[in-house]
């Protein structure tokens, strides 16, 4: 926030842990993959932390509220790919 002009927005992609049951369980069978995959193509080392990293992210509420409590307006939340992905903005 503090270093935004005013007016300014901030928007932020992240992989997200998703909501729906359905979505976690085809994620829970696919999430060992991508390490192995990373490997295959080259940057393995990358991956390894990423499934932990994506659990332990904090819930859309939570980083929107986050936001809020930073004082950001417009707060907002888009979800993408099933909710594996989101899109977080706010404005100053």
């Amino acid at each position: 926030m503090r270093v935004l002009k005013p007016g300014g927005k901030l928007v932020i992609l992240e992989a997200t842990y998703p909501e729906s049951r359905m979505v976690r369980w085809g994620y829970r069978l696919y999430a060992p993959l991508v390490p192995l995959m990373g490997k295959l193509l080259g940057g393995g080392s990358a991956y390894k932390y990423l499934m932990k990293s994506i659990e332990d992210f904090p819930t859309q509420k939570e980083v929107v509220e986050m936001f809020n409590q930073a004082g950001f307006e417009e707060v907002g939340c888009r979800s993408m790919a099933f909710g594996s992905v989101s899109i977080f903005s706010g404005k100053k």
